[in-house]
């Protein structure tokens, strides 16, 4: 009764309650104004022991995503916010992504937000201000749809894992752009963000994706770059996910698609650099015949990897056997795996990679740029560590280069 009742005060509730609600989550996770608290026991405590299994408890997979786009969307930016920001820090972990045709991303740090989390451009301005280097939004669909039948996210505690078959929920084009336009002016209106970000685009990411029942991939990823593309500051072509039927053949035969999304992106906005988004069950073969493509395209980079569809043998989680993509930490030795495979054809040839799957600490993003990875994603591990993993992985990586003498990550990259 009372978790139906909390339910219903968080879903069904009077506007008041959700931004009261949200503001004291998103105050205790700020990893800013809070960080001194977070390092304590009784903060440790109060919310390991306390707090997040009465939420799991309460609110399912799905609610507590739901439920966490609300809370920081309503969390507010005030003007003098630090963006996550230390002058001090900040050489060692600024980044800039050079693709073909001398485009670039530039990154004001390497820890990234993957696409799956504001799947609709909701957050987008908050979730800068907790100190990523680039949000990434999507996937989003040409037409909005609701994706699979719920349930379709499954916590794997025991795993420290997600299985979700959400399937593409997006609310489309025409949705996610007039919420693009709004997060882009409300930048603009943050003068703090400006004097902070000097030389970086604002490091909006757009994840496409293609409707379920859509006859053709290439209307649908070609129709997302003319839509989104000049509202971003890199475009992805998630060709990855598990859960639409027949995508994940996409990586069977790239070129076709990848050279008609960069021929309308040289149209609409040549500047922009395009990723491909693939998935961390390929064999060795797969690997190469990626790479060469991806070599032998105008394609920028790559981001690796996306969810699992295997990979089940080993978890200890009764939801272990639910369709769907495996992420977090199962997934983590496999996905840097596959980044060290990838960049051994990649790298010589100046093609970034993006690393993702299964960070929780800084530890796990080291790893992936000791494989080859020019920047790191986190998503399953924020929603099992809070905000306040965006400032520890940070502060990890600082230390790390301050241990080994080097002024910025980067040269950490590819050497154990």
């Amino acid at each position: 009764m009372a978790a139906a009742y909390i339910r219903s005060r968080i879903f069904g509730g009077s506007r008041n309650t959700l931004v009261l609600t949200s503001a004291f989550l998103i105050s205790t996770f700020n990893p800013d104004d809070y960080a001194g608290i977070r390092s304590t026991s009784f903060y440790r405590t109060l919310s390991d022991d306390y707090a997040t299994p009465l939420l799991r408890k309460i609110l399912d997979g799905e609610q507590a995503h739901a439920f966490a786009i609300k809370a920081v969307k309503y969390a507010g930016v005030r003007d003098g916010d630090t963006f996550g920001h230390d002058p001090t820090t900040s050489s060692f972990l600024s980044v800039i992504l050079t693709g073909r045709k001398s485009r670039k991303l530039s990154l004001r740090n390497c820890v990234m937000l993957s696409a799956g989390f504001d799947k609709d451009a909701e957050a987008i301005v908050p979730l800068l201000a907790a100190g990523f280097g680039a949000v990434e939004i999507g996937s989003v669909t040409p037409e909005p749809q609701s994706g699979n039948p719920k349930p379709r996210v499954f916590r794997l505690l025991e795993d420290s894992g997600v299985i979700n078959r959400y399937g593409f929920n997006s609310s489309g084009h025409s949705a996610v752009k007039s919420n693009l336009k709004s997060s882009l002016h409300s930048l603009s209106q943050i003068r703090s963000y400006h004097s902070l970000v000097s030389g970086s685009e604002g490091s909006i990411g757009v994840n496409l994706g293609k409707n379920t029942l859509s006859p053709s991939a290439v209307h649908d990823y070609t129709r997302g770059i003319r839509s989104l593309g000049p509202l971003s500051s890199y475009i992805v072509i998630n060709v990855s996910c598990p859960n639409i039927k027949n995508l994940t053949k996409l990586q069977d035969d790239l070129k076709p698609l990848l050279d008609e999304c960069c021929k309308v992106r040289d149209d609409v906005c040549e500047r922009k650099m395009i990723f491909v988004k693939v998935g961390p069950d390929l064999n060795d073969e797969g690997i190469k015949k990626i790479s060469e493509v991806i070599i032998n395209s105008d394609v920028d980079g790559i981001i690796v990897s996306n969810t699992s569809s295997s990979l089940r043998s080993t978890l200890k989680s009764p939801h272990s056997n639910e369709k769907g993509g495996l992420s977090g930490t199962p997934i983590k030795n496999i996905s840097t795996k596959s980044v060290q495979k990838f960049s051994e054809y990649l790298t010589p040839k100046g093609i970034p990679i993006i690393g993702v799957g299964g960070i929780f600490n800084s530890e796990d993003a080291l790893e992936k740029i000791h494989a080859g990875a020019s920047a790191v994603q986190v998503y399953t591990g924020l929603t099992y560590r809070g905000l306040g993993i965006v400032k520890e992985i940070k502060e990890g990586i600082v230390d790390e280069c301050k241990r080994k003498g080097v002024d910025n990550f980067m040269e950490l990259k590819g050497k154990e």
